[in-house]
């Protein structure tokens, strides 16, 4: 089944923001060369780890385009959903390490059980009894998407765990950069501006993945590049709050 016109411009947003993640991934290795800031290697592989929860929809899209075949379920889950607890637990380190040391390990811990969690639910998605009596085979053995390039993890328990990520997303990180910054001296404007960046970023991420994740249940199928152009935004947002000084 052939990709539809809006799907085309859905597939080619989803590999743009892989495209970014690896774009920042080397930009931050060679920050790392230049002004030797520890925590830059972390911010490339948190790039890398954003960018990639897009590869389950970027492949799919490719193999359709390239191809004319598909993914399975099993396959998009693993591809898109494994990035994510990794992209968390790295931007929790980092912004914990810096702004609040105190509560990092608890967050880390927090988040570690989550994504355990999550992948447990994607290993466990096509063995549920009732779900493969419902459908009459198993889920990993039916193409992932169809011409919108659905995909239908979300429905299972991974869409619970994935709201909490979503959740804490707005909570932890992004409200988080906002109470840091009111904290700040008006002298810090540096910190401030990259405060701003992180809490607006992060806030406008977690809402624009939730709504992207499920976007066929929540907005029609021709407004599905909206979430992932706010997405690319609020990356490119993240990316220039994390981004280390320039001074040495």
């Amino acid at each position: 089944m052939a990709l539809n016109g809006w799907a085309l411009f859905n597939g080619i947003s989803e590999t743009a923001l892989i495209l970014l993640g690896v774009v920042y991934f080397f930009k931050f290795l060679v920050d790392y060369a230049k002004y030797k800031k520890k925590m830059t290697p972390l911010l490339a592989l948190l790039a890398l780890s954003l960018g990639f929860m897009h590869l389950g929809g970027s492949v799919a899209f490719l193999l359709r385009i390239l191809a004319e075949t598909d993914i399975t379920y099993t396959a998009y889950g693993y591809l898109t959903y494994i990035p994510m607890p990794v992209g968390f637990i790295l931007a929790i380190y980092i912004a914990y390490e810096v702004f609040n040391p105190k509560l990092k390990w608890t967050m880390i811990i927090v988040h570690a059980v989550l994504g355990v969690g999550l992948i447990v639910a994607l290993v466990a998605f096509d063995r549920i009894p009732q779900i493969v009596s419902l459908i009459g085979t198993q889920l990993k053995e039916i193409p992932a998407t169809s011409e919108t390039l659905v995909d239908a993890n979300i429905q299972s328990a991974v869409g619970t765990i994935f709201t909490i990520f979503i959740v804490s997303a707005v909570l932890a990180l992004g409200f988080n950069f906002f109470q840091i910054r009111k904290k700040m001296n008006e002298n810090e404007a540096e910190m401030r501006k990259k405060s701003l960046l992180l809490g607006l970023g992060w806030i406008l991420w977690a809402l624009a993945e939730f709504f992207a994740k499920g976007q066929f249940d929540f907005i029609p199928v021709e407004m599905a590049i909206v979430p992932n152009s706010i997405i690319f935004t609020a990356l490119v947002m993240i990316f220039l709050g994390f981004a280390p000084s320039k001074e040495v």
